[in-house]
């Protein structure tokens, strides 16, 4: 579900992926056979797709995932679902990606 959602919800492609098509009879929503989409997150994995396309066509690669991730888990925390340690572990994540380590 994680490979799913971040083939969907994000507009840097997966590596060695030139173009992806979410709705083609290929396509990972297809193979595990999602019967229901919340209609609120249509219209999100639309404009995803626009931004994808956008970028593909630009030759950039920028992944909207990776610069909501603090958002997302600051909105966790407050909802109670990551702890204190879980967020002291996602920054020092972020920093050794962003340093290259």
């Amino acid at each position: 579900m994680l490979k799913l959602a971040r083939g969907m919800f994000d507009t840097k492609l997966p590596p060695g992926v030139k173009m992806l098509q979410p709705f083609s009879e290929e396509s990972s929503v297809k193979k595990i056979a999602v019967e229901a989409f919340p209609e609120e997150l249509f219209s999100i994995l639309r404009t995803l797709q626009i931004l994808r396309g956008l970028s593909v066509g630009l030759g950039i690669s920028h992944s909207c995932a990776e610069q909501w991730r603090p958002i997302a888990e600051e909105a966790l925390y407050n909802a109670g679902r990551l702890t204190d340690i879980d967020m002291k572990r996602s920054r020092r994540h972020r920093t050794r990606r962003k340093s290259g380590k």
